[in-house]
């Protein structure tokens, strides 16, 4: 026999009690947990914006230096880097990004240009963009 079948009083007191809280908790809720920052109009306009677009067929111009603007970063770690890498590209590790000289490092690069950074998945997502010479590359 379960407890709740020995004093089916107690049970249904609980229970109510429960749902009293729910529903106070819900009256009393200040802001809604999920906001957007911007509305449909903002990010559809974002979307539409190419200037701060790199796109990989774009990487020839990168390598030969033809296209200033970008930054290429590789955010693998420095033996992965050291075993070969994109010309040109700068080497941050991943676990690395958030330290506080690599932190002003990326904002001397931004001042350059766009900051793409890659990375070998093995894994990657169906809306990753792009595979360069069999390696799968992940743009941030």
């Amino acid at each position: 026999m379960h407890v709740h079948e020995l004093n089916p009083k107690k049970t249904l007191v609980v229970l109510l009690l429960f749902v009293v809280v729910i529903i106070i908790g819900f009256l009393t809720m200040r802001k809604p947990l999920l906001t957007y920052h911007k509305d449909m109009k903002q990010s559809l306009r974002i979307l539409k914006d190419t200037s701060g677009v790199f796109y990989p067929w774009q990487l020839a111009d990168v390598i030969n230096n033809k296209n200033k603007d970008v930054v290429l970063i590789d955010i693998r770690d420095k033996f992965a880097y050291s075993r070969g890498h994109i010309p040109g590209a700068k080497s941050i590790s991943a676990f690395g990004l958030t330290n506080k000289e690599n932190v002003e490092r990326l904002k001397e690069y931004k001042k350059t240009g766009l900051l793409w950074f890659y990375t070998e998945r093995i894994n990657c997502r169906p809306t990753a963009p792009g595979c360069f010479s069999g390696k799968r590359v992940l743009i941030m």
